[in-house]
Parts: C-alpha cells; structure tokens; sequence
C-alpha cells in the first residue's frame, strides 16, 4: 500500500464515521440548564455537608478534649454518643436515597 492508498481508506472510514455520530448540537439553552441544576444540586450538597460538619465536630472536639482532660475513661464515655450521631446520619440519608 501506497501513501495515497491510505489516505482515501483513511478519508473513507472517517466519513463513514461521520455518517454514523450526531453533528447536532443541544441547544444552549439545554446546556444552560443543566449548568443550573448541577449548581443547584451542588449548593445543596454543599449546605448539607456543612451542617453535617457543624453538628459532629463539637462532639468530634469534646471527645478530644476529654480525652486530653480526663483520659481514657473520657472517650470511652462519650465515643459512643460519637458514633451513635454518626451511623444515625449515615442510616437518615441511606433512608432518604430509598424514599426518594
């Protein structure tokens, strides 16, 4: 095979691909809106993962502090109010997944 022989093989398989694929674009406004409802769903992932932050760091400080404070009978005491908080969250969004 030649060079030229390559090439129009080459230019044939690419044309036939170009047959089989989409050229069509969505609209702009398609894209627009998804931008928006990834952003919107982001924003909200964002706030829950914050509040989720805020409410178990306290904890998360107490048994460290308890621990420095009062040893190790400190955090036997309060690491399991720690990982009740914790597997209560991961059970309520577990729950909210199969709900929703």
């Amino acid at each position: 095979m030649n060079q030229h022989e390559i090439d129009e093989r080459l230019k044939e398989a690419m044309d036939r691909l170009d047959h089989l694929t989409h050229r069509d674009t969505p609209p702009a406004e398609w894209f627009a809106s998804l931008v928006a409802e990834q952003q919107a769903r982001q924003k909200r992932a964002f706030r829950r993962d914050l509040l989720l932050f805020l409410a178990i760091a306290p904890f998360a400080v107490l048994l460290t502090m308890g621990t420095l404070a009062y040893g190790i009978g400190a955090t036997l005491i309060f690491q399991p109010f720690v990982l009740g908080i914790l597997s209560l969250t991961v059970v309520l969004r577990k729950r909210k997944k199969v709900d929703g």
